[in-house]
């Protein structure tokens, strides 16, 4: 699927990717949006609930049928959902290899999406956790935290001198060891700052890190890196 989730009324379908089901939007950025998914597990699981009530109905059986109503319709667990980013680059575009050129907009996107895989696919501590990805659709899924970032909590450790300290370490010790492997995240601000837990924190976003190893820099010319 390489088209933008859309969000229809009536009974038309969710938006599907490689089985993630699109629930909500969370956010959207200068070049790519970020929606709530479903994993393919859930959806499954799901899609068997309704069939057991169609059948409990035609046999009125009302044990399997409120049991499969309140699986159904139970809140999902955090472990069941992922964050979609969805990159906005046009899905004509063959990855740098179409005619004409790529436009610097959609080269940055391309890169920034690369960046994303490459570094999440390491499965380094402190990070978000990779579930999926397709490079060839411009779409990645994390982790979701259900906790939100920081942007959306700055008080959250407020009175709290210990517990601060201790999730300050964590995202001290995340960044040390990217440093330490040639990798500079250049976006470090509360919004990209995740809440997994009581007391650790989780770095995010890695679209315009700075590797090494490959001395490029995937920002424009006169464009402003990082938090003012």
């Amino acid at each position: 699927m390489s088209k933008q989730p859309r969000f229809y009324g009536g009974d038309m379908p969710p938006m599907k990717y490689d089985g993630w089901e699109v629930v909500k939007p969370l956010g959207r950025g200068g070049q790519s949006e970020v929606f709530l998914v479903r994993s393919p597990d859930r959806v499954a699981q799901r899609e068997n609930n309704l069939s057991a009530i169609r059948t409990a109905l035609d046999e009125d059986r009302r044990a399997i049928l409120a049991d499969a109503i309140w699986s159904y319709g139970r809140p999902d667990d955090p472990a069941e959902l992922g964050a979609l980013k969805v990159f906005n680059v046009s899905p004509e575009i063959d990855l740098g290899f179409s005619s004409p050129p790529l436009s610097p907009e959609d080269q940055q996107a391309i890169q920034r999406l690369k960046n994303e895989i490459h570094v999440l696919s390491q499965d380094r501590p402190g990070l978000p956790r990779l579930l999926a990805s397709r490079l060839d659709q411009r779409w990645i899924v994390t982790e979701y935290f259900a906790g939100g970032s920081l942007q959306h909590q700055i008080a959250i450790f407020r009175g709290k001198r210990i517990e601060a300290l201790r999730a300050f370490r964590s995202i001290v010790d995340t960044v040390a060891a990217l440093h330490a492997d040639g990798l500079v995240h250049r976006d470090i601000k509360p919004a990209n700052v995740f809440i997994r837990g009581e007391n650790e924190l989780v770095l995010g976003d890695f679209g315009i890190v700075f590797l090494a190893t490959e001395g490029e820099r995937v920002t424009q010319l006169n464009e402003r890196v990082g938090p003012r």
